[in-house]
């Protein structure tokens, strides 16, 4: 219990700190990195709370408001908080989908379709997927 507990809050730290660096890209720096990763991981508790799935709108509302009231524009704060939920949520829900999709984990250079989908690994190191190409496809009539 200690373990599981130990690894949900180093994780917590190490997605608050990508967000921290997030918003270093966009040039803020007005937020001190304490501040973010205690932001960040209180609009996920919020979200968690919330029992939706992913915590889904939810934290990201909830993350907007947060920034907002550190000094964040309102529209900077929205683009902000979308690029960092693609990048600590949906970019590794994709790549499980794909490694569920595939039965395995798939190999440089592979293609999985699904419905109008198509899912292309670009890179691979070890078992972890880097770069992945989507691309939508127009449905043929």
């Amino acid at each position: 219990m200690i373990l599981v507990s130990s690894l949900s809050i180093f994780y917590w730290l190490v997605i608050g700190v990508a967000a921290y660096f997030i918003l270093q890209g966009f040039g803020i720096t007005t937020i001190e990195l304490i501040n973010v990763i205690s932001t960040y991981s209180s609009s996920l508790l919020i979200g968690a709370i919330s029992f939706i799935p992913g915590g889904i709108a939810v934290a990201e509302g909830s993350l907007v408001g947060l920034f907002s009231i550190q000094g964040i524009n309102l529209a900077e704060a929205m683009v902000i908080v979308v690029i960092i939920r693609l990048f600590t949520l949906w970019f590794s829900t994709i790549a499980g989908f794909i490694i569920n999709l595939a039965g395995k984990i798939p190999d440089r250079g592979e293609i999985y379709h699904y419905k109008n989908f198509e899912f292309k690994l670009i890179e691979k190191h070890k078992n972890q997927l880097i770069k992945i190409s989507i691309r939508v496809k127009e449905e043929v009539e």
